[in-house]
């Protein structure tokens, strides 16, 4: 990476390009082409921590026969295991033993979904992602060798972090320190033991599909086989969150899908492994689950919907709301009684109606209109000096492309000088380019709220609470895209500012 002077001195830089001459819009293709046609026979799953024999037999009575288990490297392998010790030896594999025995029993398939990571294994005891790649690849290594003790046929998935990035540091939730890392070990770890295993990443949050737009740049195409998200969300059909957020479901899985198509990937297609409705009343619950599953039918792109959780216990007292099937007391107890919730009956009666989805059977899904034009940007590539722009200064040596950027040191922040309409109720996509350089790769972040001119606060993108240094990008320079939908509040006079500030040096 080129050394500045800035750097030198310890001082960090901040280089802002948009990506357009409008860095503000967003088109949607009606309905994605998926690479071929496809029939998804079993696209009904659940998330579940224990599997009792009485509830699995609920669940097999309605052909759910997808299971996602819950995996914590830092409860299996609490010290370091040698790589060729029994697995047998050393491990807990309670949870892994308990969701291979259901599927095996009830003729159901299952994908682990691994998260956490021991202290032994991080190269930052604080940082969970910090694990070592090659520890990583021996404890997947070992989980599937255990696995196929049980029955060699029953994992059919593997999920690589689960929420992980998602709670994690800001620099564990870019992808370009530590997960890229993850990724290609987890994926050839799991290719290698059984390469018809499908490997997911871990997934994105609502609408932060941005995780996958960096992998992309940083060329992990070939470990994508499937986007994966958890579109929690407090109804499937509200626009947005009350900090703003995209969280309607049908577009949220699009943005995902379009991420994809916008990469060169028209293969992977959107799994939704996890998602859940918990603070309301059964009725409505049952109505949220159904809508996910409508969406997820008609868009023609979901071949797995994986609700959360599908057994709980503590019933009635302290249990978990969103499950379909109540278990009286300890649900590790595989004689423990059970009752259904009324969303039981719904996914049998789905089900029956729909055993299987066809790819090319598609229908409107309800994305969100996006906006008629794109946004009118001043001088957006800096092409008329900083005119429009304040706090930073014009760079013509250092830039992506064209032929400048726009630089800010240490804590200044770099602001558009009047603000700008955008259309009131219709979504546009925020795309730039950015370096960030600093004396250390953990020491400097950039914020990007956008200023909305009559509301409440700034608006803050999901998952982007601090970009970090980006040299590990291609050339040092990465791109940002994230959705924007402007509120239709009366304060809001639909005009905004685009703000980047730095924080420490």
């Amino acid at each position: 990476m080129k050394e500045t002077a800035g750097k030198r001195n310890g001082f960090a830089r901040l280089h802002v390009v948009p990506l357009l001459k409008a860095a503000l819009v967003l088109v949607f293709p009606g309905i994605p082409t998926v690479a071929s046609a496809e029939i998804f026979y079993a696209p009904y799953a659940q998330n579940s921590w224990d599997y009792p024999a009485t509830a699995c037999t609920l669940l097999q009575r309605i052909n759910l026969n997808r299971y996602r288990n819950f995996v914590n490297w830092g409860d299996v392998e609490r010290t370091d295991i040698p790589r060729n010790a029994p697995v047998t030896s050393g491990y807990d594999w309670w949870h892994v033993q308990q969701a291979a025995t259901a599927g095996k029993n009830f003729g159901a398939k299952v994908m682990y979904g691994l998260w956490g990571s021991p202290d032994w294994s991080r190269t930052n005891v604080n940082q969970r992602l910090s694990a070592r790649p090659t520890s990583y690849a021996d404890y997947i290594t070992a989980l599937l060798t255990y696995s196929a003790t049980i029955d060699p046929n029953v994992c059919h998935a593997v999920d690589l972090g689960n929420e992980d990035p998602v709670w994690e540091s800001n620099q564990e939730q870019d992808p370009s320190w530590y997960y890229q890392h993850l990724l290609r070990a987890g994926y050839e770890a799991v290719k290698a033991f059984n390469s018809s295993i499908t490997v997911l990443p871990a997934c994105v949050w609502q609408d932060a599909a941005h995780f996958y737009d960096e992998m992309y740049q940083l060329g992990l195409h070939p470990y994508i086989e499937a986007l994966n998200i958890h579109p929690y969300n407090n109804t499937p059909t509200d626009i947005l969150e009350n900090n703003g957020i995209v969280s309607q479901y049908a577009t949220c899985i699009r943005y995902l899908k379009y991420i994809a198509e916008q990469n060169g990937d028209h293969r992977s297609l959107v799994w939704n492994t996890e998602y859940a409705y918990k603070n309301t009343t059964e009725a409505n619950k049952t109505v949220y689950l159904q809508q996910v599953l409508d969406i997820s039918r008609k868009c023609g792109f979901v071949p797995y919907v994986a609700m959360y959780p599908g057994i709980t216990g503590g019933y009635p007292d302290d249990y978990d709301h969103g499950a379909l099937v109540y278990c009286y007391g300890a649900p590790w107890i595989s004689t423990v009684a059970v009752t259904t919730a009324p969303a039981y009956n719904m996914y049998r009666d789905y089900i029956q109606q729909y055993p299987y989805w066809d790819s090319t059977q598609t229908e409107d899904y309800g994305v969100l209109p996006p906006a008629g034009s794109d946004a009118v940007v001043p001088n957006p590539g800096f092409e008329n000096g900083a005119a429009g722009w304040t706090g930073g200064t014009v760079d013509t040596t250092e830039k992506r492309s064209g032929t400048a950027s726009i630089r800010q040191t240490n804590t200044g922040s770099i602001e558009s000088t009047a603000f700008f309409s955008v259309e009131k109720g219709r979504l546009y996509e925020v795309m730039f380019w950015i370096k960030i350089t600093g004396s250390h790769f953990n020491n400097y972040q950039v914020e990007i709220p956008i200023l909305q001119e009559g509301a409440a606060g700034w608006y803050w993108p999901n998952r982007f609470s601090g970009l970090v240094d980006t040299r590990n990008y291609p050339g040092g320079w990465k791109r940002v895209r994230y959705m924007y939908y402007p509120q239709t509040t009366a304060g809001f006079t639909g005009r905004i500012k685009l703000r980047f500030a730095g924080r420490s040096t």
